[in-house]
């Protein structure tokens, strides 16, 4: 069955059929709240033919979710669940995304290039960010507020290998940047695999510790 003429209705395991949006507060953490959009998304679940062959008449695909999705910056600790990363692919870009081989292939960028001191970008003339209705280009200061905040010791993150070895970057334009190691790292095509947009998260907490008091 083509991917494009598939409906996937998501069933998230322990949760209300109400469709829900992540909010950040002052400190980043996601929050739940039930939007207008919850009736719509009920009826048409209600729609979706409860026989195996009726769903495939319809080209009608159910997937069972069976984990919950505790957030999706899935840089961090307690979001890079499976299905987290799932979801956010088509919000978040990177530098390569896999095929269905498994091998990596480039995507924000035309050029990736490791030596054993640099490594370098050079990013794709037409990459944009849509932010607030707003095409915004992609430039070299998403790669370097990317590597400030996952080396940042205040920010949860789930993995700094590689990221911890990058001393420092320069850059040629807007659309290149070359980072120095202090040491190469072989897995250098898994890094920047999530590039967060500058223009939007410059000035917001990445991420609020635990022990600390959300509003």
């Amino acid at each position: 069955m083509g991917a494009s003429r598939v409906r996937a209705v998501w069933l998230f395991a322990g949760a209300t059929l109400a469709v829900l949006v992540l909010t950040a507060g002052a400190g980043g953490r996601p929050t739940a709240a039930v939007t207008p959009a919850a009736p719509s998304f009920a009826r048409s679940f209600a729609s979706v033919p409860k026989t195996p062959g009726g769903r495939r008449a319809r080209k009608i695909l159910v997937v069972g979710q069976e984990q919950d999705v505790a957030g999706f910056n899935t840089a961090l600790a307690c979001c890079n669940g499976v299905w987290a990363s799932a979801q956010s692919v088509p919000v978040i870009r990177g530098a390569f995304i896999t095929s269905n081989t498994l091998a990596p292939v480039k995507d924000l960028v035309v050029r990736a290039h490791a030596t054993p001191t640099t490594l370098s970008y050079t990013i794709r003339p037409k990459a944009f960010w849509n932010w607030g209705g707003r095409k915004i280009p992609v430039t070299y200061e998403d790669f370097v507020y990317t590597w400030h905040a996952l080396v940042d010791p205040a920010n949860a993150v789930a993995v700094r290998a590689g990221y911890d070895q990058i001393t420092g970057f320069t850059h040629r334009g807007s659309k290149q940047v070359t980072f120095t190691w202090a040491k190469p790292y072989a897995a250098w095509q898994s890094l920047f695999r999530t590039v967060f947009p500058s223009t939007a998260l410059t000035g917001t907490d990445f991420w609020l510790p635990e022990n600390a008091e959300s509003n």
